[in-house]
């Protein structure tokens, strides 16, 4: 008996000597650990202020309870809590420990946004035997002494968001009450959109869609780049515009007034006030759809020199950002004394538009003709006209001749003939009545007179006769 009280006599004087050296903020006793607590004893206990001997047993004096290897109570509210240096993703918190019988075990510390617990930390004073769950991240400090003012840095935290931080006091038996207070995580530079895609709508509006970032990490607003291909045929791009679409939320914007029958191709950039990131891929190439062929260019009509009796007409494709399709032919109307349609080329898979377009045309003279040309791709072109006349001077009888002979061709050509034979019948039959008039009806009058006068004079002789021999004058028709 004499060896166990000496040996706790010892072992309250090394406790009493700790107890100078620390200052009792997280213990309101000056030893947090209970040696030979629930062992046997025959007088007294240490430390005296939580234990005691009953039925030589060391037990904690009431109100304290035992947790096996401490005396504790139920934790008094923490009163000076402090939130310090916040940054995007991180913060330092302060507190001073409640005054409080018995061992403070660990202090509970949890954050809290839109309702749900973020994270936690397990700040500990003592080994514990209860774990806090129910939060998506758990941090466990190593032992602490918890004497004085405490602190803690809380990291991996969500830029631009509202937390709702907790303290409290526990043990293995009690909760303290939660001292709480608010902050907000500063503004980062935002994550990267992802999944661009592009739907065409029509032939000149495509709308282009993406997914958020994860996290929203401030004021958001996003940078649409359109990408536009340099030739109709292009594989090459370059930027026609950037859109700008301001929130977080936003994910899809209709681009117009795009060229029809184009390649496109789309990036998203999302911008905070602290920077920017770039989405990992572009959209695929997209083509809008087809619409009505602009009109040709410089169409013109030039009149074929003798022998040939007709007009060349010219023209090129339409400018390449409106030909707004696969032109794979031209249509030819031309309307004087006649009106035909004729085809103009037969391209696959389109007209590539190297080359300037000729096409003879035969014509009447002295006849304004009006040639429309337009080209036909998936729709009908815009038509373009021109007026033309020709020159009577340059009237030749003979028809050119048609190596690219069709159908409505040679019935043109046929027309064209028939008319011409009119003219030239008219002509002949003018110069005959003209002939006529000035040299076979003269000759004829001359002779008609001549007749008439021999006729008089034969009468006049005789009258005369018979006058003088007095016979009655013969009966005359």
């Amino acid at each position: 008996m004499m060896t166990t009280s000496l040996w706790y006599r010892v072992l309250l004087v090394e406790v009493i000597f700790l107890a100078g050296i620390q200052s009792s903020s997280c213990l309101t006793s000056p030893t947090p650990i209970i040696p030979g607590l629930g062992e046997h004893c025959t007088t007294e206990c240490s430390p005296p202020e939580m234990v005691e001997c009953v039925h030589n047993v060391c037990q904690c004096k009431p109100p304290l309870v035992s947790t096996g290897t401490f005396c504790v109570s139920e934790p008094g509210e923490i009163e000076v809590f402090n939130a310090t240096d916040v940054t995007n993703s991180s913060v330092s918190l302060s507190w001073e420990a409640p005054q409080t019988l018995g061992v403070i075990q660990y202090y509970h510390i949890v954050f809290t946004t839109n309702g749900m617990c973020f994270l936690q930390v397990v700040q500990k004073c003592t080994e514990i035997s209860r774990q806090p769950q129910g939060c998506m991240i758990t941090y466990v400090s190593p032992l602490n002494d918890c004497q004085g003012d405490i602190s803690y840095n809380v990291s991996s935290l969500l830029p631009y968001t509202n937390y709702s931080v907790s303290i409290s006091a526990r043990n293995d038996i009690y909760s303290g009450p939660n001292t709480t207070l608010f902050i907000q995580t500063e503004i980062s530079a935002p994550l990267e959109p992802s999944r661009v895609y592009a739907n065409v709508l029509n032939a000149s509006t495509i709308k282009v869609s993406w997914t958020q970032p994860r996290q929203d990490n401030g004021p958001t607003w996003y940078n649409v780049t359109v990408w536009e291909a340099t030739g109709r045929l292009s594989s090459n791009f370059s930027i026609k515009t950037v859109i700008r679409v301001d929130g977080f939320n936003t994910t899809s914007l209709e681009v117009p007034g795009l060229l029809s029958s184009w390649k496109y191709t789309f990036t998203v950039t999302a911008y905070t006030p602290a920077g920017s990131a770039h989405a990992p891929n572009a959209s695929e190439v997209v083509m809008t759809f087809p619409a009505e062929p602009g009109p040709v260019e410089n169409l013109t009509a030039t009149a074929v020199p003798e022998p040939y009796f007709g007009t060349i007409l010219t023209w090129n494709c339409p400018k390449e950002k409106q030909r707004n399709g696969r032109i794979v032919n031209y249509t030819i109307h031309y309307k004087g004394d006649v009106s035909r349609e004729e085809h103009y080329g037969s391209y696959k898979p389109e007209d590539p538009c190297m080359d300037t377009k000729s096409m003879f045309v035969p014509m009447a003279p002295v006849i304004n003709y009006t040639f429309t040309v337009f080209a036909n791709a998936e729709f009908k072109g815009e038509k373009k006209s021109i007026i033309s006349r020709m020159d009577p001077e340059r009237i030749v009888y003979v028809l050119p001749a048609r190596t690219n002979k069709t159908s409505d061709s040679s019935g043109t050509v046929l027309v064209v003939a028939v008319v011409c034979g009119t003219i030239i019948a008219i002509l002949l039959g003018l110069v005959a009545l003209l002939v006529i008039h000035t040299r076979i009806l003269p000759s004829r009058r001359m002779k008609y007179a001549q007749r008439k006068e021999s006729a008089g004079m034969d009468n006049k002789s005789y009258r005369s006769i018979n006058t003088d021999q007095n016979v009655e004058k013969p009966y005359m028709r």
